[in-house]
């Protein structure tokens, strides 16, 4: 992967706030981007996530609700991250009308490098069970995750569990976001992952749900849900023809 900079007009080395020394870009969209840097203020200069998020307006008001709903954001993420399935977060920031959340770096590899082949009934068990209790830890505290993908749950190297990284896309169960659309709230998941509601961007809880069971059903099949033809009355993934379940679980 080509390393570019972090910001516009900065070098490949750009420090944030002075330590985290940017590496590598992940990904760039309109709203922000991420990358992977070093910790140069840890021992080992350890590699970590930056992730930045840029409102999409300057507007006095507007940015004092921005850092609001930041600040907010930050201190739930800090009760999240206290699972240990989920990407610990160790820094937050706020520079030059941006906001960066800093992450540890999971080694390992994502869940996606592992759906090539379909799965048997009962790993796609044991995966649903993982998944799902680190989502009940998540929605216990009156948070929607909004971008959970075969990208974003890492199975860590040294102990093989699964690591639920990228709450970029969460959004507050209770409370409703007031004038600023910030965009690292508001972001959608990836197609094929998340229903119509979330689409049209009022997701809930059982949104996280749904993305799950896709997930699933990718084990079971081996195939993207945009691969998969859907009921043209209830728009339900067709796939039970590309697996053998037990009726149970079926």
């Amino acid at each position: 992967m080509s390393r570019l900079a972090f910001s516009p007009g900065a070098g490949p080395e750009q420090l944030i706030n002075g330590r985290y020394q940017v590496i590598e870009i992940l990904n760039r969209l309109s709203w922000g981007q991420t990358c992977i840097a070093l910790d140069t203020y840890r021992p080992g200069n350890p590699e970590c996530i930056v992730r930045q998020f840029r409102p999409v307006t300057d507007d006095t008001d507007s940015w004092q609700a921005a850092q609001d709903i930041f600040h907010r954001e930050a201190k739930i993420l800090e009760i999240i991250c206290q699972h240990d399935q989920v990407a610990q977060i160790l820094d937050c920031l706020e520079i030059d009308h941006s906001f960066y959340i800093v992450q540890d770096f999971i080694p390992g590899r994502p869940l996606s490098q592992e759906l090539n082949q379909p799965w048997s009934e009962s790993r796609v068990i044991n995966l649903l069970q993982e998944v799902l209790e680190i989502l009940a830890f998540v929605h216990r505290q009156g948070v929607i995750h909004g971008d959970i993908k075969p990208d974003n749950l890492i199975r860590r190297s040294d102990d093989r569990k699964l690591v639920l990284t990228d709450f970029s896309g969460i959004k507050q169960v209770r409370t409703p976001l007031v004038g600023v659309q910030f965009s690292a709230i508001a972001a959608l998941g990836a197609f094929g992952y998340i229903p119509t509601e979330q689409v049209l961007g009022k997701p809930r809880p059982c949104s996280d749900l749904y993305a799950v069971g896709m997930i699933a059903i990718e084990a079971l099949t081996g195939l993207k849900p945009l691969h998969l033809e859907e009921d043209p009355l209830t728009g339900e993934a067709l796939w039970q023809d590309y697996a053998t379940v037990t009726k149970d679980f079926a």
